[in-house]
């Protein structure tokens, strides 16, 4: 559940004492962001899903 996890992080990171782990935190979400795109290139390319939504351009 990338898509969950990336708001998440940020959030989470955001209540840490000092920009370093702030950052650490952001780097996980940016880390969870490829991993996003790869599942859904992956629906998209299996069929799965609505075609008119599976559109998305990088």
């Amino acid at each position: 559940m990338s898509s969950c996890l990336i708001p998440s992080n940020i959030a989470e990171g955001s209540g840490k004492r000092n920009k370093l782990q702030f950052a650490e935190f952001l780097s996980t979400s940016l880390t969870c962001t490829f991993e996003l795109e790869t599942q859904l290139l992956i629906s998209e390319r299996r069929g799965y899903g609505n075609k008119e939504l599976n559109h998305y351009h990088w």
